[in-house]
Formats: C-alpha cells, sequence, structure tokens
C-alpha cells in the first residue's frame, strides 16, 4: 500500500522556480557554447597530444626522442586520457569535462542551508550561466572552466563548515594539479576563506598538507620524469618585466570592462550585506585579479586567465539575494544578470570567428601529409604546436619553444616584451635542426610571422633551401581545405631526390595557391588545367634535359636548362583535360670534351 502521508505532502514551493531556473540555465548555456561551438584553442590540441600518446604507449611526451613538460594542465592531461581510454573521443573530452564542472558550479551557488535557494540560483545563478567566456571555455577545450568551478566548490565546501576534512584536502590537492599555478589559486581561496573566519585551524592544516603533498609529488616525478626543476611553459611564458606587467594592467582593465555589471553588482553586495563571514569570495577574486595582472595577463577568447574569479562574484551576489530572500531583489538581480550577459556576450573578446575554426580545419591538410609521409618520418617545425601536430602525428619541433627545452633556456634579449608565449625564436636553431616541413602561424600555414621565422627568411640560403607547398585534405565535414607549408628541397625525406642520372622534383613543389597538391592514390601533386601554365622555382645549377612525370598529354619546355642560379620559368602544357603531374624529372646532360 502506498504511504498515505507521503502522497499527501505538500509540495516543497522551491521545486517549481528551481525547474524553472534549471531550465533558464540550460537555455543561456547552450546558446553561449552554440554560440562558441565552432571555437577550439590550438594550446588545447598540445594538451591532447600528450593525451593521446600516453594512450598509444609513448609516455607524457610531445614528440619522439624529447621529454619536455610543455603542458600546463597535469590533471587535465590525464582527465582528457581517461575518458579516451573509456572510448570518448578525445577532442571532445575536454569539452564534456568543462561541461560537467561548470554545472557543478552552478548547483554550488544555488544551494542553500538547507537546500536549493531559488533566490540564489536565479542571481549569481544566472550570472554565471550569462558570463560570455563560461560558454567561450566550456568549447573551448582548455581547463579554465573547470578550475573557475573547483574553487568555488571549494570555497562553497568551506561554508558549510561540515564537510569532511578529507573532501576540502582533496579540492585542494585537485586545484594545485590541473593549472602549474593552481597553488596561486588555492592560495588566494584559502587567505579569503581565513579572514572570513570560515577555515578553522584543523582544516586549513589538511588543506595545507594536502597540496604540499601535491605539489611535492609533481615537483619530484618533473625532476625524474622531465630532468627538470621548471616546467617548461613557465620557462616560456613567465617573464617580471615591466613590459609584461603594463600590459597585465591594460588586460586586467579591459576584462573588468567586459564584465562591469558583475562587478558592480557584487561590490554593492558586499556593501550591503557588511559581514566578515561573506568576505571570502571577494577577497580571493581579488587577489586572483592581482595575480592576473602581474603575470601579464592573456591572449585567448573569454579573458581565460581571469574567468576563476567571475563565479566568485557571482557568489557574493548569490549572498546578497539570499539574506534578503525579497522577490524585488532577487528579480532586479535576475534583470541585471541579463544585462550582464547582454554585455559579456557582445564583447570583443567572447567573440569567436564565424565558421569552423582553423583547428577543425587543420584536419584536412593534416591528413594528406599523414597519408603521403607518415612512413617517411618527417620533422615538422610548427609555431602552433597543437592541432598540426596533433593530427599529422609527425615528430615535431615548437618555434616558439613551448614544447622544446633548448628554446625555452636560451631566450633572445627581446624576451618578455611581446606577447606571452610568443617572444621565442632562434632562426639558426630551427635551421640547424633540419626540419622537413614548416608551418608558420597556425595549423594551416602561412608567412613567417614570429622571432625564429624571420630570422629564417632572412638567411640566403632560404629561397634555396625551402619552397612553399599548398597542400589540399578533406577536413573531418568531408570539406576540401588547403595548408601553406615551407617544404625542404635538399637532403630532405619530402625534398627533390638525386641519383647519378639526374633529379627528381616531386609534383607538390609544383603547387600554387590555384593548384593545391592532392592526393591521389599515392601521388601527390597539382591538377593542371588545358593549356599553359607557367611555374617558377628555384633548381639546381647544371645543365640539364627536362621530363614531366604524367599522364600522356603534359609536356614541359624548355627541354633543356643550361642552369646558373636563380628563377627557373617552366610551361607546363596540357592537351584534354586537366590532370595530376607527379612529379619533373632532370637528366643530367653529360658534356663531351
Amino acid at each position: 500500500m502506498p504511504d498515505a502521508s507521503a502522497a499527501d505532502a505538500p509540495i516543497d514551493r522551491r521545486i517549481l522556480p528551481v525547474a524553472v531556473v534549471l531550465v533558464t540555465w540550460a537555455g543561456i548555456l547552450a546558446a553561449a557554447s552554440r554560440y562558441a561551438w565552432a571555437f577550439y584553442s590550438d594550446d588545447a590540441f598540445i594538451s591532447l597530444r600528450y593525451s593521446a600518446r600516453l594512450l598509444q604507449g609513448r609516455g607524457l611526451t610531445w614528440t619522439d626522442g624529447e621529454w619536455v613538460e610543455g603542458y600546463s594542465n597535469l590533471l587535465w592531461v590525464l582527465g582528457c586520457a581517461a575518458l579516451g581510454a573509456l572510448g570518448v573521443d578525445i577532442v571532445q573530452a575536454p569539452r564534456m569535462l568543462a561541461a560537467a564542472g561548470v554545472l557543478a558550479l552552478l548547483f554550488a551557488i544555488a544551494r542553500g542551508d538547507d537546500g536549493p535557494d531559488p533566490h540564489r540560483a536565479l542571481s549569481g545563478g544566472l550570472f554565471v550561466a550569462a558570463t560570455g567566456g563560461i560558454g567561450v571555455w566550456i568549447m573551448g577545450g582548455l581547463s579554465q572552466a573547470v578550475v573557475a568551478s573547483l574553487g568555488t566548490l571549494f570555497l562553497v565546501a568551506v561554508r558549510r563548515g561540515s564537510t569532511p576534512p578529507w573532501l576540502l584536502g582533496g579540492l585542494a590537492a585537485a586545484l594545485t594539479l590541473l593549472r602549474i599555478d593552481g597553488f596561486v589559486w588555492l592560495i588566494a581561496l584559502t587567505v579569503g576563506a581565513v579572514a572570513a573566519g570560515r577555515l578553522g585551524r584543523r582544516a586549513l592544516g589538511v588543506v595545507g598538507g594536502c597540496a604540499a603533498l601535491t605539489v611535492g609529488g609533481q615537483q619530484v616525478f618533473r625532476l625524474v620524469y622531465y630532468g627538470d626543476w621548471v616546467p617548461n611553459t613557465a620557462r616560456v611564458k613567465v617573464s617580471f618585466t615591466p613590459a609584461r606587467a603594463f600590459r597585465g594592467a591594460d588586460w586586467v582593465a579591459d576584462a573588468l570592462a567586459d564584465n562591469l555589471v558583475l562587478v558592480g553588482v557584487a561590490v554593492v553586495a558586499v556593501a550591503l550585506l557588511r559581514r566578515r563571514d561573506v568576505l571570502d569570495a571577494p577577497i580571493a577574486a581579488g587577489l586572483w585579479i592581482a595575480y592576473c595582472a602581474f603575470v601579464g595577463g592573456d591572449i585567448f577568447h573569454g579573458h581565460r586567465l581571469l574567468l576563476p574569479a567571475l563565479p566568485l562574484l557571482a557568489l557574493s551576489v548569490a549572498d546578497l539575494a539570499s539574506a534578503r530572500r525579497s522577490a524585488v531583489v532577487t528579480g532586479a538581480l535576475a534583470v541585471l544578470a541579463v544585462l550582464h550577459g547582454a554585455v559579456s556576450l557582445g564583447a570583443h573578446a567572447n567573440r569567436v570567428p564565424p565558421g569552423v575554426h582553423w583547428t577543425f580545419l587543420t584536419e584536412g591538410p593534416a591528413s594528406t601529409l599523414r597519408a603521403r609521409f607518415g612512413a617517411d618520418d618527417p620533422l615538422l617545425a610548427v609555431d602552433g604546436a597543437g592541432a598540426l601536430p596533433y593530427y599529422t602525428g609527425f615528430r615535431s619541433l615548437d618555434m616558439l619553444g613551448l614544447t622544446d627545452r633548448w628554446l625555452a633556456t636560451h631566450p633572445p634579449p627581446t624576451w618578455g616584451r611581446g606577447g606571452i608565449g610568443h617572444d621565442l625564436g632562434s632562426g639558426p636553431y630551427v635551421l640547424g635542426r633540419r626540419p622537413d616541413i614548416i608551418a608558420f602561424q597556425g595549423g594551416l600555414g602561412g608567412v613567417p610571422s614570429f622571432l625564429s621565422g624571420r630570422e629564417m627568411e632572412a638567411t640566403p640560403d632560404w629561397p634555396f633551401l625551402y619552397r612553399k607547398v599548398v597542400v589540399a585534405g578533406l577536413d573531418g565535414r568531408g570539406e576540401l581545405v588547403t595548408g601553406r607549408y615551407y617544404f625542404r628541397s635538399r637532403d630532405s625525406v619530402v625534398g627533390f631526390q638525386r641519383d647519378p642520372e639526374g633529379v627528381t622534383v616531386p609534383g607538390w613543389f609544383l603547387s600554387s595557391e590555384r593548384r593545391p597538391a592532392v592526393l591521389e592514390g599515392d601521388v601527390l601533386g597539382p591538377r593542371f588545367p588545358p593549356g599553359d601554365t607557367v611555374v617558377e622555382m628555384f633548381l639546381p645549377n647544371g645543365a640539364w634535359t627536362t621530363e614531366v612525370v604524367a599522364p600522356p598529354g603534359v609536356t614541359v619546355s624548355p627541354r633543356r636548362l643550361d642552369h646558373r642560379g636563380g628563377l627557373v620559368r617552366l610551361t607546363f602544357h596540357v592537351e584534354g583535360k586537366a590532370t595530376q603531374v607527379e612529379a619533373l624529372r632532370l637528366h643530367r646532360v653529360v658534356r663531351t670534351p
């Protein structure tokens, strides 16, 4: 028999407003995430390359033969690897972790002393859901949304008073392992909790002990596994220069301006409450904001580095709504949350490029490179160390130094004056490594823009050593995408092939923007249209006869070359339909006495 008393029990009046809030949260987050769906940070693919190689049994490494800590988020790398081991698409694993973290964050803010609190949910919860950076970093592939979530969960757990010390210690350990500056975030949170009178000595000892164990343990692991006391990413990014400090102050000012409604409402909330026990969130947020300015800010969309502070400001807003418990106050805060969303989502920093992000498009030309050259084990040099190395799987050289120890330990005199993580480089070092393929800028290639590329381009041998090659391939949507890379022409698995009879110039060196090299079977080369096509290129000095390697109906002129340096103009003539050219053959002319 059913329990009559249970059937007749009154329905908790909070259920309906909480249900409305849940639907509202879901709608706002879905809209923000859909807005940023195409965005995926190239740096996220650096972490994923570590995760993928770990699953492949190659250890926590970024490339073969080098053991460098080029990630700044060990727990994130391991979490993505764990989901990958369970069969989850490893590219979607970061988005799943971020979405779960943000949902936990929202429920933590909305929870009152005796369960779900509609006033908290409709104020602080709405402010978080409407923050543009949250949606960007649910989609973006890096850990900052979860860093923000764990910080807020830690403060909420401390506030409850009845939270077991082991759980507080576990959250503290997770914060220190999630990012290399996680201990700074934990210190800010702990100072806020102590200042608010929330954290007793015993709990403080547990938190400090667990954090010390994880920081110390990771330090021992770093020394044993990587042979270094300092993470490579810290060597690249952390420089305490006046230029970096001024840049950081400007960045923080812009970030706060884009979230001015939330900041202003949080300040008013703290002033109206006038209670010591709610000072934990604003103190921790203020310390983190100061840290962001000190290290020079950030370069990513969505004010990524500042993101952990914003939910703490929303927590202060929720404290005001919970204290007043007034429909008028909560309604006014909800309206302000909508205004915050309009300002935040419209901010330039939260706008992502329209269409599919270039990191996903990189899969197209990368698939061609992998299919044609994977067995040849080429060395790939990149400015963008994420998507292209991830999709090709090639041995790689990071020209910006995030995953290269030599560059990180040999900074140029100008280091610390440019963009964070983008001011290292050495053209002679990169050329000395003799990369087979070079990708400037992002995964789709470009022109030399950073220090290594500019120095290489300035060397006299550059035009003779490397030639731009345009490669096309199908991305994950089946769309044809082109990439622009520089291939080494001499002494390379992708370069000119010499033999006693002459030289073979592979077809990909004949490609151009209008005629990218495509892969048909095992042949990679451009398709020349009917009629005449002129190609200019640097060829080896000497006397040659020319021959085109292609199906019948394709010829090349001049038929004989007496080459003494500089550019050569070749004319390819195609009879009939467009035809793929596999190679140009140069036969050595033996001069008779």
